[in-house]
């Protein structure tokens, strides 16, 4: 089925000699997708064989309710989906992951939902390119969760667990919401770039977080953020305003060369909370 997805399954445009048509580059010319029906089809039944029983640790109440037989799960299937694309939304809520899933390059045409989704080992999300909203609300990665050079419109990963090291380098965001997300080992963002607002409020930094060179065009919020360990924006650009009033914790901050647009210095527009620089 992974190999199947990964295939190109796209029309290609015809001439009127029922010939491909092709652009200056030389390229066959796309007219769409041709099986959406079938792509949906098999994104349903991952989804169900997906789907392991979960509890609240605390409460003890049914989270996730599995829909099949224990044999016929495939949490610990290994699925190699680099460079497929999916024509369609995607729905992976709620999906437990136990071996590591292969998505590098992976392209995303609409919304990709992995909301409450659990990863225990590495999850590879590199050079993927998600052109709808993206959703990983909630979401718990307990190896690294490799995002490196991905390309976002509006990541929304708002209370999302990070266990191990949380690779966001040389990522691009439109819109991006970390607020009240756990980065528990490294949060690397290192030369990745914000077009839209930045949400990182609320969250908790316990490893260290790199900043370095990473573009904010938009409003930057680290407002009642945690920072347990040392925090780097070296080289960092501020083009918007930034807050980073409340801050939690005794972290050691490091803005060396750090740039911040003049316009907004006299507006009150970055608000700076008792963190020690």
């Amino acid at each position: 089925l992974c190999g199947y997805l990964r295939s190109d399954r796209a029309n290609y445009a015809l001439d009127e000699l029922v010939q491909p048509v092709k652009n200056a580059s030389g390229h066959l010319v796309k007219s769409g997708a041709s099986d959406e029906a079938v792509e949906s089809t098999i994104l349903s039944v991952m989804r169900d064989r997906l789907r392991k029983k979960r509890k609240n640790d605390k409460t003890g109440k049914t989270i996730v309710r599995q829909t099949v037989d224990d044999d016929q799960l495939w949490c610990t299937c290994a699925f190699d989906l680099h460079e497929a694309t999916f024509h369609g939304a995607v729905d992976l809520t709620y999906s437990t992951f136990e071996c590591v899933p292969d998505f590098r390059g992976t392209k995303f045409e609409r919304d990709a939902d992995f909301s409450e989704a659990t990863f225990t080992r590495r999850a590879d999300f590199s050079e993927a390119h998600f052109t709808g909203d993206t959703y990983f609300y909630g979401a718990h990665f307990t190896g690294g969760a490799y995002f490196s050079g991905a390309h976002f419109k509006a990541a929304r990963i708002s209370g999302a667990h990070f266990t191990d090291g949380a690779y966001f380098s040389r990522a691009h965001f439109g819109d991006a919401d970390f607020s009240e997300a756990h980065f528990t080992g490294g949060a690397y963002f290192s030369r990745a770039h914000f077009t839209g607002d930045a949400d990182f409020s609320g969250a908790h930094f316990t490893g260290g977080a790199y900043f370095s060179r990473a573009h904010f065009t938009g409003d930057t919020y680290f407002s009642e953020a945690h920072f347990t360990g040392g925090t780097n924006f070296s080289g960092a650009e501020f083009r918007a305003s930034a807050a980073f009033s409340g801050i939690q914790g005794q972290p050691s901050f490091g803005f060396k060369k750090c740039k911040f647009n003049k316009k907004f210095r006299g507006a009150d527009a970055y608000k700076w909370g008792p963190i020690p620089i």
